[in-house]
């Protein structure tokens, strides 16, 4: 598994790497007034970031490991493989009705069933931060931004 954190935090370095390199090419902009290079940009800073933690968890992994001389196995559990099939039923029931139900309601509920049957949080936990995220990333994507996300049933 840390050898696989490490490959991935590196090829996903040097993606991020040749994103900056083809985004410079593009006017960016700024919050109020976006340009083409924007959300790119955006997107290559995120990502930038997610795999310098992901590196660092693997080589932090690594070096503890080494200390206690323990060796991990790439099997991936039956408890595990729940989860991955859960999430992917998730996103393929997303895909299905993300039109019909509208933005804000498959978000809402993708992220409380989640937190819910993927990560095992609390009811009240999923659905607060269901809500909120749902609820935000509306408000940057939809309102601020002024993309066209699907309304659903709500309109």
């Amino acid at each position: 598994m840390r050898k696989t954190d490490t490959t991935a935090g590196i090829i996903l370095l040097a993606t991020t790497i040749i994103t900056f390199l083809e985004i410079r090419k593009l006017p960016i902009g700024n919050l109020t007034s976006p340009q083409a290079g924007f959300f790119p940009f955006l997107l290559g800073v995120i990502l930038a970031i997610l795999s310098l933690i992901l590196l660092g968890q693997a080589i932090r992994r690594r070096e503890m490991e080494r200390g206690k001389g323990k060796r991990t196995s790439g099997a991936v559990s039956l408890s595990s493989a729940k989860r991955i099939s859960l999430t992917m039923g998730a996103l393929f029931i997303l895909g299905v009705f993300f039109e019909w139900m509208g933005y804000l309601l498959s978000a809402f509920l993708l992220i409380a069933f989640l937190l819910v049957f993927v990560g095992r949080q609390k009811w009240w936990v999923a659905i607060t931060a269901g809500f909120l995220s749902a609820f935000f990333c509306y408000l940057v994507f939809g309102l601020l931004l002024k993309g066209s996300l699907p309304t659903g049933i709500f309109v």
